[in-house]
C-alpha cells in the first residue's frame, strides 16, 4: 500500500470517530459502559495524537490556516466533553445523574441545570459535524492530488524551481544612498569602512520594502513556503554584515543571497531561478532583461516601514512589460491612427509576450490557489491605451490563462493618481514621463527595452 492509500484509509479511519465517541458518552449515561470509556482527554485522544505525528502533510493537503481551524475545533470538542464528563462523575448513581435524567426516564429536574446540560450537548454534536466535514474534505482532497506529494524526500536539495523568487539588489531593499555617495565621492576603501563602522544600526526601508515585506507575509497560508527572496549584491560579503543586521531588525525572513564583489548579478539568475530581479544599477537590470529574466530599475522614492498590509498590489503597464513593443513601434513611427486600425485588424490575434509575462503568469498561478475573493495578491492593468483598443488586451490575457484583477485604459491620461487610488506596492513601467509621477506617491520601477528591441530610445 502506498503512502497516499494509507493516508485516505486513515483518514477514512478517524472520520466519525466523535460520532461513535458520543455515543459512548450516552450509553455510559445510562449505565450501559463504564464511565472511563466515555470520557477521553484531548493529549489522550487517537484524534489529537494522529494529527501532530501527520501536520506537515495534511498542511500541504487542507492548508495550514484550515488545519488550525480544525486543531482549535478539537481542542473545544474535548473541552465540552470534559464539562460533560465532570456533570456524568458529579453524581455516584445513574438515575440521579443529570445526563442519565436527559437520556433515561423522565424524572423532575432543575430547569437552569437541564438548559446548561442541553448546551454542552449541543456544542458536542455541532463541534462533531464540524470535525466529521473536515475530515471529509480532506479524503477528497487526498484522493485527487498527485502520488509523489505523498513520497518522503530524504537528504535533498532546497529546489527554488517551484516558488516564486524574487532577487534584488541591497539598494532597492534599503535606503543606501548616502552610502552610495560615499563610494561615489571618496571610494571603495572609504564604502567600506563606513558599512563596517555602521554595521549595528539598521538602514531606513528602500523603494522596494515595503512590496517585499507584504509579499513574503503570504508564505504564512502555507506550511511550504511559495515566496523566495534571495540579495544579489555587487558588494562584498564584509559589507553584507550590515544588511543582514537590518534583515534581522525589520524581521524578513530572507535566508538567501549573494555577494559577488563587482561581478555582475545577471551571470547569476538562472543558478537562483530568478522570476524577478530589482535593482538600482541600471547595467544588471539591462542584462537581465537580456536574458529574458523580468527586471526593472527601483527608482527613488521615500517609502514608510510601518505601513503593512494582508495584501500584495501589483500594478503594471501594458505594451513593453506585460506584452510586446510591436504595437508601440506602430504608433512611434506611424502615429495614433494607424496604431488604432493596426489593433482593430488584429483584434482577435494575441498579442506577443514581454519581459514581465512569465512573472506575471507566476503570480495568476499563486492567485489561482486561493479563493478569487481571499487572494493576498491583487494586481492591475494601467495603460496608456484607449479603450477602443481594449479587445485585443482582454483576448490576449484570456488566450495566456493569466488573471488581471483590474484594468484601466487611460487613452493617454496620466497615471498616477491611478496608481495612488490603487495603493500599489510596486508599479512598472518602460515610460519616464509616467514614472516620474508614480514615484512621487508609488514605489516604481523602470522596465527597459530589451537589446535589439523594435523600440529605439
Amino acid at each position: 500500500m502506498g503512502n497516499k492509500e494509507k493516508l485516505i484509509d486513515e483518514l477514512k479511519a478517524f472520520n466519525l470517530h466523535h460520532d461513535k465517541r458520543l455515543k459512548v458518552m450516552e450509553k455510559a449515561v445510562k449505565g450501559l459502559v463504564p464511565q472511563k470509556e466515555a470520557c477521553v482527554k484531548l493529549f489522550d485522544c487517537p484524534i489529537h495524537q494522529w494529527m501532530e505525528s501527520k501536520k506537515p502533510l495534511l498542511n500541504k493537503i487542507y492548508g495550514s490556516e484550515n488545519i488550525k481551524v480544525l486543531e482549535a475545533r478539537h481542542a473545544e470538542w474535548h473541552e465540552q466533553s470534559d464539562k460533560v464528563c465532570e456533570m456524568l462523575s458529579s453524581k455516584s448513581e445513574k438515575s440521579n445523574s443529570l445526563l442519565g435524567k436527559m437520556f433515561g426516564k423522565k424524572q423532575d429536574i432543575d430547569e437552569g441545570e437541564l438548559d446548561k446540560a442541553m448546551s454542552y450537548v449541543i456544542d458536542l454534536k455541532e463541534l462533531t459535524d464540524t470535525i466529521d466535514s473536515s475530515f471529509g474534505r480532506m479524503i477528497k482532497r487526498a484522493n485527487a492530488i498527485q502520488n509523489d506529494m505523498f513520497e518522503e524526500k530524504r537528504s535533498m536539495a532546497y529546489d527554488l524551481k517551484d516558488k516564486l523568487v524574487i532577487a534584488l539588489s541591497s539598494r532597492a531593499l534599503f535606503d543606501l544612498e548616502k552610502e552610495n555617495r560615499i563610494f561615489d565621492e571618496e571610494g571603495l576603501e572609504a564604502y567600506y569602512d563606513y558599512q563596517l563602522k555602521h554595521e549595528e544600526s539598521p538602514l531606513e526601508v528602500g523603494t522596494a520594502f515595503r512590496f517585499v515585506k507584504n509579499l513574503l507575509a503570504i508564505n504564512k497560508s502555507f506550511d511550504d513556503k511559495l515566496i523566495e527572496v534571495i540579495i544579489l549584491s555587487r558588494n562584498n560579503a564584509a559589507t553584507g554584515l550590515r544588511i543582514g543586521r537590518s534583515i534581522e531588525h525589520y524581521k524578513l525572513e530572507i535566508e538567501r543571497s549573494g555577494w559577488m564583489a563587482g561581478t555582475p548579478v545577471a551571470r547569476y539568475l538562472d543558478a537562483f531561478k530568478v522570476d524577478l530581479f530589482l535593482s538600482a544599477h541600471p547595467e544588471d537590470v539591462q542584462d537581465a532583461i537580456n536574458a529574458d529574466v523580468a527586471a526593472a530599475t527601483i527608482l527613488p522614492h521615500k517609502p514608510r516601514a510601518d505601513i503593512e498590509s494582508d495584501m500584495v498590489k501589483i500594478a503594471f503597464d501594458g505594451d513593453a512589460v506585460i506584452f510586446g513593443d510591436e504595437s508601440e513601434k506602430i504608433y512611434q513611427e506611424k502615429g495614433l491612427e494607424a496604431f488604432l486600425a493596426h489593433e482593430r485588424e488584429n483584434a482577435k490575434n494575441p498579442l506577443s509576450k514581454g519581459p514581465f509575462f512569465k512573472f506575471l503568469k507566476v503570480i495568476s498561478d499563486i492567485q489561482n490557489r486561493f479563493p478569487m475573493e481571499k487572494s493576498p495578491i491583487r494586481t492591475a492593468l494601467v495603460t496608456a491605451r484607449s479603450f477602443s483598443t481594449h479587445e485585443r488586451v482582454l483576448r490576449t490575457l484570456d488566450a495566456w490563462g493569466v488573471r488581471i484583477d483590474e484594468a484601466f485604459f487611460q487613452g493617454g491620461v496620466q497615471k498616477y493618481e491611478v496608481i495612488k487610488a490603487f495603493g500599489a506596492d510596486i508599479f512598472f513601467d518602460d515610460q519616464d514621463a509616467h514614472l516620474q509621477y508614480t514615484t512621487q506617491d508609488t514605489p516604481s520601477a523602470k522596465v527597459p527595452y530589451r537589446y535589439q528591441s523594435l523600440i529605439e530610445e
